[in-house]
């Protein structure tokens, strides 16, 4: 029976013991926070193709994962859209920062390692996903309007790897956070409140129906009635 602890970027996460989990999966930058608490290396962790966005907050996120790695590393591709031929070439040509190569190559300029590199269709995600929670189309539409944050993939990723059966949630707050600063997106937006909210907080109470999942986090409790870990 192994456990698998999922770290997001919240600051001051409340981390497990170290008996309580057996391996860690991490989303964007919560790497820092993994080391920073002395975690082990992380088993997987997904990037959102958002981090070679150019912004200040990609900036930061890529500056954050300097000297660091990972096993496995799963690019998050931003969904498809559909549109007219002119205007899918043009996001094709606005988004090409956004591609495999790109986040590669920003991860090799601050020095960050990984042993696999795993590369998916968009389509892949949310369908991994509806698999399963066994949703309905009421969670469907949710995720086809917004997908699930890189944390909740990293999540349903590490429930279909097969090695783990129980799961921890830790490091997640439903807003815009990061552990090593204040994320630039708030200022840019003007709200704390995360965009994938509504669907990573369906998508939680959509797993922990199926598969064991409890969080360290009393704001993960509140939103989503997951039971905290003793």
């Amino acid at each position: 029976m192994a456990s698998l602890l999922v770290l997001g970027s919240k600051p001051d996460p409340v981390i497990p013991p170290a008996a309580a989990f057996d391996a860690v999966a991490c989303a964007n930058a919560s790497g820092f926070s993994a080391a920073q608490h002395g975690l082990p290396q992380p088993t997987l962790t997904v990037m959102t193709a958002l981090l070679t966005d150019g912004s200040a907050a990609g900036k930061a996120r890529l500056q954050a994962l300097a000297g660091l790695s990972t096993e496995a590393l799963i690019y998050y591709p931003r969904p498809k859209r559909g549109g007219s031929a002119l205007s899918r070439i043009r996001r094709r040509c606005r988004d090409w920062r956004l591609t495999p190569f790109m986040l590669r190559r920003a991860l090799r300029e601050v020095g960050y390692g990984y042993e696999h590199f795993v590369c998916h269709p968009s389509a892949y995600y949310n369908s991994l996903v509806v698999k399963l929670a066994e949703c309905g189309p009421e969670l469907e539409a949710r995720l086809a309007a917004k997908q699930a944050s890189s944390g909740i993939m990293a999540l349903a990723l590490g429930i279909e790897d097969g090695r783990f059966d129980h799961f921890l949630i830790s490091g997640f707050s439903f807003e815009l956070t990061q552990s090593f600063t204040e994320d630039p997106n708030i200022a840019l937006r003007g709200t704390v409140r995360s965009q994938h909210r509504d669907s990573d907080v369906a998508v939680l109470r959509a797993l922990a129906s199926r598969y064991p999942v409890l969080t360290t986090e009393p704001v993960v409790k509140a939103n989503t009635g997951l039971p905290l870990l003793a």
